[in-house]
């Protein structure tokens, strides 16, 4: 148990709070976030913005009413006036609306949207499974059931700010961790990058499995502009397909013969008797074996009459 602790402390990877000097982006008219999305939106229509959608519900000449929601659920409501920014209870959004105009006949919100400067790892992942052409059904990756395969993920912060305070555990399931180069680094700067490579075994199934490769990535930030502080945890996860071989299995049974004098097996054959040697083939998996072959290598003195 101490050992498999220790394993799974030695695969944590945590970056140091030695901080690197960053760049910081430049300032917008609000100072510490950012312009994600400026459009021409009709009533009833919606735009998006990082992990916010607006709904624009009413356009009149001099303001707007919408609705927000925040990763697919209902946020909160608002309103602004043309000139006037509306901003969330939570400081992270920002609703400008420029003017309505019309167009095409019916009057339009001219908007722009506004969320703060954040850091956000994201993570490129590249599978060689040693075969090429090998993929799923479903178009994922794929690797034989019980072979080694490399994993390398890409991550990259492509957030406005430093990432800070990061760990990454691997979440692998049944898959088996021979190698890994995790490694202490800093922190991580706007459009920087590192590599994290494993080497994997698969596990051994005897059909197709589809599996999540999943690196809990947790990290911070913090807002100099706003002062605000942010902690997030994703999980930066791929596909791949394991898929099962054929699993042969061979069993012989010997049959003697009857003794009809006697009403019972005779067992030891005796010379000159014909003894019933039945091979049976099995294969429990759901896959095909081809190409198959058996050889029965019988004990010297017996003669094969039939078979």
């Amino acid at each position: 148990m101490l050992k498999k602790i220790a394993f799974v402390l030695s695969l944590m990877f945590t970056l140091s709070i030695v901080y690197a000097e960053c760049e910081e982006p430049a300032l917008s008219k609000f100072p510490g976030y950012i312009l994600r999305n400026q459009s021409l939106v009709k009533e009833g229509e919606n735009l998006t913005a990082a992990e916010f959608k607006v709904e624009i519900t009413e356009v009149f000449e001099d303001a707007v009413l919408f609705k927000i929601w925040r990763k697919g659920e209902e946020y909160t409501k608002g309103s602004t006036g043309v000139s006037e920014e509306y901003r969330s209870p939570y400081k992270d959004l920002i609703i400008e609306l420029h003017n309505t105009p019309i167009v095409g006949g019916a009057r339009v919100a001219n908007v722009s949207i506004y969320t703060p400067w954040r850091a956000n790892l994201t993570a490129n992942f590249t599978i060689e499974a040693y075969e090429e052409g090998l993929t799923s059904l479903l178009g994922y990756p794929a690797v034989r059931a019980g072979k080694l395969f490399e994993l390398e993920a890409s991550i990259t912060n492509v957030g406005e700010i430093e990432a800070i305070n990061v760990s990454i555990i691997p979440r692998f399931k049944d898959f088996e961790i021979l190698y890994s180069n995790l490694k202490n680094v800093s922190s991580i700067c706007p459009n920087s990058s590192f590599e994290v490579k494993f080497l994997l075994r698969a596990p051994k199934v005897g059909r197709i499995f589809n599996y999540s490769l999943i690196l809990e990535t947790k990290y911070s930030d913090k807002n100099i502009q706003t002062g605000e502080k942010n902690t997030y945890l994703d999980f930066l996860e791929t596909k791949i397909a394991v898929i099962g071989e054929s699993n042969i299995t061979i069993e012989k049974t010997l049959h003697y013969p009857w003794d009809y004098k006697n009403n019972k097996v005779r067992k030891p054959a005796l010379v000159g008797d014909i003894v019933k040697v039945t091979i049976e083939i099995k294969n429990p998996s759901n896959y095909t074996t081809f190409y198959g072959e058996v050889r029965d290598i019988l004990p010297e003195g017996l003669e094969v009459v039939y078979g």
